[in-house]
């Protein structure tokens, strides 16, 4: 309808995958910050949380990208698994209190407690993505011949 553009849901998949690999480079540059942190040398500290907030910015443009691309697929499931809508909704609910807590954090806080709060942050978004590839992203979830009717035309 309108202006949306059909995806397949293989591309669909890889789009969300892409994404999440973005995620991940920038947690990976995030965490080699927070490992050169020491408390003679806390300078990296300002870049990890400019790297920090952009993390923050691009997952909840990720989160709202996925909901826009997934909702109509889970909804289509969701005669058979009503479980996995209400999961992603949940997750994503959480994930979204969880960075408003985080941009709201004081600049001041002391340094340790900005390092366990991205940690934390980090260490739950990688088991988060790992979680969400198994139940959401799993080929067997997103195939296209559930729309396909042209056997041959792929």
């Amino acid at each position: 309808g309108g202006r949306t553009m059909e995806l397949k849901n293989s591309q669909i998949r890889r789009i969300v995958l892409g994404e999440h690999q973005g995620l991940r480079k920038r947690l990976d540059e995030i965490e080699a910050g927070l490992k050169s942190l020491t408390p003679d040398h806390p300078e990296p500290l300002a870049q990890v949380r400019v790297l920090f907030r952009a993390l923050l910015e691009a997952f909840v443009r990720h989160v709202e990208h996925e909901e826009a691309l997934l909702k109509p697929i889970l909804l289509d499931l969701q005669a058979w698994e009503p479980a996995r809508l209400e999961k992603m909704e949940k997750e994503h609910r959480e994930q979204r209190a969880q960075v408003a807590a985080l941009l709201e954090l004081d600049p001041l806080v002391p340094v340790a407690t900005w390092v366990a709060e991205i940690r934390d942050f980090s260490n739950r978004l990688r088991a988060d993505m790992a979680e969400e590839e198994e139940d959401f992203l799993d080929p067997d979830v997103l195939r296209d011949d559930a729309i396909a009717v042209d056997p041959f035309s792929g």
